[in-house]
Parts: C-alpha cells; structure tokens; sequence
C-alpha cells in the first residue's frame, strides 16, 4: 500500500499505539470521580496540557481546551463569541467547512459574514483585507495552511493588520495542517489543533484561548474543561495527542527539509509525465505536505480509482468535501477555473514518506499516462 493522503489523516505511530494500549488498561477511571484513582487520572490529564502549554509557550492566564476534533474547536470558538446584528465576521471560501459553517450560520442572528480574497499565489490579498478592517469587524477567522492548495498564509501580516485598523478583531487561526510541520505563527487570539493530523489518534483536539476570552459553550452538563467543554476527558486520546505531538516537533525541521525535497521531485516528475498537467501553485509558497495538481480532461475520480486498484490512495478535495461533485466554492475561492474541478487531485505527504513509495507511485502513474494520456486537454 501506498498512502499519499495525509493531510486527511495520517497513521498512528507506534509509541502512540503502545501509549494508547497502555492508558487504556490502566487508566480507564474517571478523571471528574472524586476517589483516588479520578484525582490520579485528573492528574494525568493535567499533565499533557502542561505539554501543550508549553509547545504553544502559553500565559498562565491563556485556556487550553481539549476537545474531539477541530471541528468542535472552531465552532465553540466562533459560536461561542456571541456576536451581535451588525458585527462582522471575515473567512475564506477556500479554507476548510468548519471555518466557513459556523460563520455563516451566525447570519440568522444578524451577524454580517464576508468572504477574504485570496491572490493569484492563494493567499489572503492584504491590500484588498486592509481596505475593509474597520471597528464593526469582530472576527477573522483563517486556516494557516489550506488543506487543499497547501498555501500558507501569512498570518503575521494579517495580524498586524488587525491589530492597526481593527484592534477589537478576534484572530481565530486553523492550525491543523501546520502545527508540526512549518514554523507555528503567534499572532492570534486563538487556535486550533487537531491530533490526527500528527500521528495522534482520531478524536482528540485542542483550542488554545489566549488570555481570558469569554466564550460561551456548546455543550452544557458537566462542567468539565473549566464549563467550556462538558463531557467525560478521554485521557487516553489526550495522552496520544501529546505524545504525538512532542515527537512531530522533535523532528520537525529534519522532516521540513526531507518532504520539501520529495515535493520538488514530485513537482518534476509529473510536470515531466504530461505536458498538459498543471500544478497550479509555487513550492515557495506552499506548505511541502501538500501538492495539488490538475488532470485536464481526465476526471479525478478515474484516476483516483484506477490507482486504488492499485493500492495507491491520494484525494481529490478534502475528506470533508468529497461529496461535492459539481462546482466547487472552495476551488472557485482558489481561482481554480470551473472547467478544471473535476480534474484536481491533491497529494499529501508525511515525515514518514519515503523515495521508495513516490518512484512506485510514479511508476504507476506514468503507466496510468501511458494508457489514458491522449484524454488530456490543455
């Protein structure tokens, strides 16, 4: 099997599956009971916040909420602001559904959601950003690297911004394709983080609130997480989190250096296959993770099941987008042309990836070319 679809979840590591294995046989007690065990599991949980307080070189006063995807992270942070009728709130078409939905269900209140531009490199176009900050924006929200084009933005210069013409914004900052593999910004209010993006397991997220940031929550019961997230804390996927995240760290810049040589390869090789594929965005300004290039005239969904024959497995959108089969916003918000949707596909890499698993990869795909070129239109 070969895997190029990270950047919708990649595997677990092996210490974190031990890791898994042992919190799950001998810490299984409750963290919120009040008996010996509940304080030790408490204790436990404490523990890898202190991790994450520490990575995220957070303020005694800043709030680190675990939840169970960064989808909840950012609807409790984007919902539980409490904006008013007229406030406005600035995302981005192109970045991932639980940017977007939350903000636009806000309009039924009243609240005014705005789209960003993005410019021609798929990132937020300052000029255009600073002509519309004024004090009625409460609230921008924006994935550090979007999941499909794998740009960066540059959040430092978006937080300035705010910070000059806007001073009473919330930044919101979607790190889940960044955290662990490019330099984390500091310039927000808040953040989100997601484990299995990291080799961490399915259903363990953070929100990082710097400060005192008031927020009301989703979920009432409990009272868990400070009354900000009211549910029983599954220490177990917390302790995988963390760990999965110190060792991502540890080798971030080795892995950085490794994965940015194999997506320039990568670049190569297939611009090589076809001279009618298009890889519509630079390396400078991309995360290496991420690689999106476009099929003219062969749909991705041939493609993709061609390959998965083969045991081979990239995407054509985000795993939360799939479904989508027409004209796609996020595409348009990326200035993809319409005529081209249903011919993008993305690869997403790992620390773990090797040179071995691309040449088969590539080896397959200049057969796949071989035997379907001729439907490729510039």
């Amino acid at each position: 099997m070969i895997y190029l679809d990270h950047a919708a979840a990649t595997p677990i590591l092996p210490a974190v599956i031990e890791a898994l294995h042992n919190a799950q046989s001998e810490h299984f007690a409750n963290a919120s009971a009040a008996h010996g065990l509940g304080r030790k599991q408490l204790k436990e949980v404490e523990n890898c916040r202190q991790i994450f307080s520490k990575i995220l070189k957070a303020n005694d006063e800043d709030q680190l909420i675990f939840t169970a995807s960064a989808t909840e992270s950012n609807n409790l942070l984007i919902k539980g602001l409490e904006l008013s009728a007229g406030d406005r709130v600035l995302y981005c078409q192109a970045d991932h559904p639980s940017l977007e939905m939350p903000v636009r269900s806000l309009e039924k209140s009243g609240v005014i959601a705005e789209k960003i531009e993005l410019d021609q490199l798929g990132q937020v176009d300052l000029n255009q950003l600073a002509e519309r900050l004024d004090s009625s924006v409460k609230l921008l929200v924006l994935g550090h690297v979007n999941n499909l084009s794998g740009c960066i933005q540059p959040v430092a210069q978006v937080g300035q911004l705010l910070s000059e013409l806007a001073p009473g914004a919330h930044f919101h900052l979607d790190a889940v394709q960044s955290f662990g593999k490019i330099e984390l910004a500091s310039s927000y209010d808040s953040l989100s983080l997601s484990s299995h993006k990291i080799g961490g397991p399915k259903g363990a997220a953070l929100l990082h609130l710097k400060k005192e940031i008031r927020l009301t929550p989703l979920l009432d019961g409990g009272g868990q997480e400070g009354g900000l997230r009211s549910s029983t804390l599954a220490y177990p996927l917390i302790k995988g989190f963390s760990l999965a995240a110190e060792q991502i760290l540890e080798g971030q810049v080795s892995c950085y250096e490794k994965v940015s040589l194999l997506n320039g390869y990568l670049r190569e090789q297939l611009q090589k296959s076809h001279r009618s594929l298009q890889i519509p965005f630079e390396q400078a300004q991309t995360s290496p993770y991420v690689l999106m290039f476009i099929v003219p005239g062969i749909s991705s969904d041939v493609i993709l099941r061609h390959l998965g024959e083969k045991e081979i497995y990239l995407s054509s959108s985000s795993a939360c987008s799939s479904k989508i089969k027409a004209k796609n916003p996020v595409f348009s918000a990326l200035g993809l042309p319409e005529k081209y949707h249903k011919n993008v596909l993305r690869l997403s890499l790992s620390g773990g990836t090797t040179e071995a698993e691309l040449e088969l990869f590539l080896e397959e795909w200049r057969r796949l070319i071989a035997d379907i070129g001729y439907l490729f239109k510039a």
